[in-house]
């Protein structure tokens, strides 16, 4: 059993960024309590994994950058993290606009095609592959901006690509900040300030989610918004844990926290704690009692 990790931290007060001038305007809601552009499984997805003609003609018609199954390098695009779940898209986005976004997604509304973003991909389902064969993901990688801006509180703007490793070292070195989130370098942000994003300054500091302050979003119906708690309020509280049913985001606002000056990072061996039933209950009974003990743990000590 190991037990890790262990920090002095300091809190700050937050506030919120400045609102921001979009490239394609919402000029009415839509219906966004849709995850896909048909609920009914059985029409979602084409009989052919291959894109429609409908639906490549859509995409040149407005100039998205795709991959197509026989083009280049689709097939290091499609390779999913868990290659025991192996779904193969009819066509990969790779957008750089919001525009590119919103003209996907209408796109694949019009060839009754699923859509399903794509951040970093750790997905051991292969949800950010879709689920299933023959959908439409819109790969976020090309969203890599981390900016943080101290004269808001040092709330930072995220790309939607961003993986948490570069997130983390790129808060740290532009202004000593930091995140709660996960310790797999490699996972998307995407997912993981959607849908929680639990570390090892958890106990401190709470979520990734819960320090989601604003959003760029692209909804089902191609409008693309900037959401907050006064922003359209109602679909920022469904965006942080339901996303995947609600839009595409692009850019994350965190308000992020002072890195802690100093980490000790500490484990503790102890032997044969599997060599019976009774003895791993009772060696867990005394981790428990540990964890419980007020006078020796705070919200400083983490466990991992």
């Amino acid at each position: 059993m190991r037990l890790v990790s262990f920090f002095l931290l300091t809190s700050v007060s937050l506030g919120l960024t400045k609102p921001l001038v979009h490239d394609v305007a919402a000029k009415e809601l839509p219906t966004w309590e849709i995850r896909s552009v048909s609920s009914d499984n059985s029409t979602a997805v084409p009989a052919s994994n291959t894109a429609s003609s409908t639906l490549q003609d859509c995409l040149a018609a407005k100039n998205v950058p795709v991959y197509f199954i026989a083009s280049p390098g689709f097939s290091q695009l499609a390779q999913p993290y868990n290659l025991r779940l192996a779904y193969t898209p009819a066509v990969i986005v790779v957008p750089t606009l919001a525009s590119q976004v919103s003209d996907a997604i209408l796109c694949a509304a019009a060839s009754n095609v699923k859509v399903q973003a794509k951040s970093g991909g750790h997905s051991y389902a292969s949800f950010s592959s879709g689920g299933k064969d023959g959908s439409m993901v819109i790969n976020l990688q090309a969203y890599q901006d981390i900016v943080v801006d101290p004269q808001e509180y040092y709330a930072a703007k995220v790309g939607a690509g961003v993986r948490l490793g570069d997130m983390a070292l790129s808060l740290y070195n532009q202004s000593q900040r930091a995140l709660p989130h996960g310790t797999c370098p490699g996972v998307g942000v995407g997912g993981h300030a959607t849908h929680g994003g639990y570390g090892y300054t958890s106990r401190a500091w709470g979520l990734t989610l819960d320090h989601v302050m604003g959003a760029d979003v692209v909804l089902a119906n191609g409008s693309f918004i900037h959401v907050s708690a006064m922003e359209y309020p109602d679909i920022y509280y469904a965006l942080r844990g339901a996303a995947d049913s609600i839009g595409i985001i692009i850019y994350f606002y965190f308000s992020t926290k002072p890195a802690p000056s100093s980490v000790v990072n500490w484990s503790y061996t102890i032997p044969g704690m599997y060599d019976s039933a009774a003895k791993s209950a009772a060696v867990f009974k005394k981790i428990q009692d540990f964890a419980l003990n007020p006078s020796i743990v705070d919200r400083k000590l983490a466990f991992g």
